[in-house]
Protein backbone atom coordinates (compact mmCIF):
# COMPACT_ATOMS: atom_id res chain seq x y z
CA UNK A 1 0.00 0.00 0.00
CA UNK A 2 1.39 3.34 -0.72
CA UNK A 3 2.24 5.88 1.42
CA UNK A 4 -0.28 9.30 1.05
CA UNK A 5 0.71 12.59 2.84
CA UNK A 6 -1.69 15.62 2.57
CA UNK A 7 0.02 19.01 3.52
CA UNK A 8 -2.31 21.57 5.06
CA UNK A 9 -1.38 25.08 5.36
CA UNK A 10 -1.62 29.01 4.06
CA UNK A 11 -0.22 29.88 1.14
CA UNK A 12 3.64 30.31 2.11
CA UNK A 13 3.38 27.82 4.96
CA UNK A 14 5.92 25.76 3.45
CA UNK A 15 4.50 22.81 1.58
CA UNK A 16 6.05 23.48 -1.76
CA UNK A 17 9.48 23.51 0.28
CA UNK A 18 8.31 20.45 2.34
CA UNK A 19 7.46 17.94 -0.68
CA UNK A 20 10.71 19.27 -2.85
CA UNK A 21 12.73 17.82 -0.19
CA UNK A 22 11.09 14.69 -0.52
CA UNK A 23 13.34 11.66 -2.41
CA UNK A 24 11.83 12.07 -5.49
CA UNK A 25 12.89 7.95 -5.86
CA UNK A 26 10.65 7.64 -3.12
CA UNK A 27 7.86 9.94 -3.44
CA UNK A 28 5.75 11.54 -6.06
CA UNK A 29 4.49 14.98 -5.43
CA UNK A 30 0.99 16.31 -7.14
CA UNK A 31 0.35 19.96 -6.99
CA UNK A 32 -2.82 21.87 -8.17
CA UNK A 33 -0.65 24.65 -8.67
CA UNK A 34 2.21 22.72 -10.86
CA UNK A 35 -1.13 21.31 -12.72
CA UNK A 36 -2.65 24.99 -13.16
CA UNK A 37 0.78 26.22 -14.23
CA UNK A 38 1.24 23.20 -16.84
CA UNK A 39 -2.01 23.60 -18.11
CA UNK A 40 -2.49 27.44 -18.71
CA UNK A 41 1.21 28.72 -18.87
CA UNK A 42 1.02 30.03 -15.21
CA UNK A 43 -0.96 29.48 -12.20
CA UNK A 44 -1.56 33.49 -12.32
CA UNK A 45 -3.17 33.49 -15.36
CA UNK A 46 -5.24 30.31 -14.27
CA UNK A 47 -6.63 32.51 -10.66
CA UNK A 48 -7.00 35.37 -12.82
CA UNK A 49 -9.43 33.71 -15.28
CA UNK A 50 -11.04 31.27 -12.61
CA UNK A 51 -10.87 32.38 -9.21
CA UNK A 52 -13.05 35.72 -10.10
CA UNK A 53 -15.22 34.45 -7.38
CA UNK A 54 -15.01 33.90 -3.41
CA UNK A 55 -16.29 30.84 -3.89
CA UNK A 56 -13.66 27.67 -4.28
CA UNK A 57 -16.29 25.14 -5.24
CA UNK A 58 -17.35 27.37 -8.04
CA UNK A 59 -18.48 25.46 -11.12
CA UNK A 60 -15.99 26.89 -13.79
CA UNK A 61 -15.41 24.41 -16.71
CA UNK A 62 -11.84 25.08 -16.17
CA UNK A 63 -11.70 23.96 -12.72
CA UNK A 64 -13.62 21.11 -13.29
CA UNK A 65 -10.96 20.84 -16.24
CA UNK A 66 -8.50 20.97 -13.75
CA UNK A 67 -9.66 19.07 -10.85
CA UNK A 68 -10.28 16.04 -13.73
CA UNK A 69 -6.72 15.89 -14.50
CA UNK A 70 -5.67 16.06 -10.80
CA UNK A 71 -7.21 13.29 -9.79
CA UNK A 72 -6.83 11.06 -12.72
CA UNK A 73 -3.18 11.80 -12.03
CA UNK A 74 -4.23 10.85 -8.07
CA UNK A 75 -5.44 7.88 -9.63
CA UNK A 76 -2.80 6.70 -11.52
CA UNK A 77 0.20 7.58 -9.50
CA UNK A 78 -1.52 5.36 -6.31
CA UNK A 79 -2.49 2.75 -8.76
CA UNK A 80 0.82 1.90 -9.44
CA UNK A 81 1.72 1.78 -5.89
CA UNK A 82 3.59 5.10 -5.40
CA UNK A 83 4.23 7.11 -2.56
CA UNK A 84 2.07 10.64 -3.13
CA UNK A 85 2.61 13.78 -1.52
CA UNK A 86 -0.62 15.80 -2.26
CA UNK A 87 1.15 19.57 -1.65
CA UNK A 88 -1.78 21.48 -1.81
CA UNK A 89 -3.82 23.98 0.82
CA UNK A 90 -6.36 21.43 2.08
CA UNK A 91 -7.63 24.19 4.34
CA UNK A 92 -11.44 24.43 2.70
CA UNK A 93 -13.10 20.49 2.64
CA UNK A 94 -15.36 21.64 -0.08
CA UNK A 95 -11.96 21.91 -2.50
CA UNK A 96 -10.72 18.23 -1.99
CA UNK A 97 -13.66 16.51 -0.96
CA UNK A 98 -13.26 14.28 -4.59
CA UNK A 99 -9.85 13.76 -3.30
CA UNK A 100 -10.67 12.34 0.01
CA UNK A 101 -13.51 10.30 -1.76
CA UNK A 102 -10.61 9.12 -4.16
CA UNK A 103 -8.23 8.10 -1.43
CA UNK A 104 -11.51 6.41 0.36
CA UNK A 105 -12.13 4.13 -2.45
CA UNK A 106 -8.41 3.28 -2.90
CA UNK A 107 -8.16 2.21 0.80
CA UNK A 108 -5.57 4.86 1.58
CA UNK A 109 -5.77 6.89 4.38
CA UNK A 110 -3.15 9.99 4.17
CA UNK A 111 -1.30 11.37 6.85
CA UNK A 112 -1.69 14.61 7.29
CA UNK A 113 1.20 17.37 7.67
CA UNK A 114 -0.67 20.26 9.12
CA UNK A 115 1.66 23.93 8.53
CA UNK A 116 1.19 26.35 11.34
CA UNK A 117 3.22 29.21 10.32
CA UNK A 118 2.28 32.66 11.88
CA UNK A 119 0.27 35.09 9.98
CA UNK A 120 3.46 37.66 10.34
CA UNK A 121 5.70 34.97 8.77
CA UNK A 122 3.27 34.13 5.99
CA UNK A 123 2.81 38.06 5.11
CA UNK A 124 6.38 38.32 5.04
CA UNK A 125 6.97 34.71 2.59
CA UNK A 126 4.20 36.45 0.49
CA UNK A 127 5.90 39.61 -0.47
CA UNK A 128 9.33 38.04 -0.87
CA UNK A 129 7.78 35.95 -3.59
CA UNK A 130 8.34 36.21 -8.33
CA UNK A 131 4.63 38.15 -8.92
CA UNK A 132 3.22 35.13 -10.34
CA UNK A 133 3.64 33.37 -6.90
CA UNK A 134 2.11 36.16 -4.77
CA UNK A 135 -0.95 36.01 -3.35
CA UNK A 136 -3.61 38.96 -2.44
CA UNK A 137 -2.84 39.40 1.48
CA UNK A 138 -6.39 39.39 2.96
CA UNK A 139 -6.63 35.61 0.90
CA UNK A 140 -3.55 34.64 2.95
CA UNK A 141 -4.92 36.10 5.95
CA UNK A 142 -8.82 34.48 5.48
CA UNK A 143 -6.26 30.69 5.06
CA UNK A 144 -4.77 31.89 8.04
CA UNK A 145 -7.73 32.49 10.09
CA UNK A 146 -9.49 29.20 8.98
CA UNK A 147 -7.02 27.02 9.32
CA UNK A 148 -6.47 28.08 13.09
CA UNK A 149 -10.11 27.95 13.74
CA UNK A 150 -11.31 25.98 16.42
CA UNK A 151 -13.54 24.15 13.66
CA UNK A 152 -11.24 23.33 11.37
CA UNK A 153 -11.70 19.88 9.72
CA UNK A 154 -8.13 18.60 10.49
CA UNK A 155 -8.97 18.76 14.24
CA UNK A 156 -11.50 15.66 14.05
CA UNK A 157 -8.66 14.59 11.93
CA UNK A 158 -8.48 10.39 13.28
CA UNK A 159 -5.86 9.13 10.86
CA UNK A 160 -1.62 10.29 11.23
CA UNK A 161 -1.02 13.84 11.66
CA UNK A 162 2.34 15.83 11.99
CA UNK A 163 2.87 19.86 13.02
CA UNK A 164 5.33 21.88 11.73
CA UNK A 165 5.70 25.30 12.14
CA UNK A 166 6.71 26.23 8.36
CA UNK A 167 10.88 26.23 9.53
CA UNK A 168 12.97 24.80 7.10
CA UNK A 169 14.83 22.65 9.59
CA UNK A 170 11.48 20.69 10.29
CA UNK A 171 12.08 19.32 6.40
CA UNK A 172 15.33 17.60 7.34
CA UNK A 173 13.65 15.15 8.58
CA UNK A 174 11.13 14.42 6.28
CA UNK A 175 9.20 11.22 5.39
Amino acid sequence: MPDVIMTVGAPGSGKTTFARSLDPLSWLTLSLDDFRAGLWGSKKLYHEIVNTDADPTSPHPMRKALHRVYRSAVYGALSEGLNVCLANTHIYPTSFEDEMILLEVLGVTPRLRVFLTPLDELLRRNETRPPEDKCDPAYVARCFADLHSPGAWWRQWRGPIDFVDGNPEDFSHAA
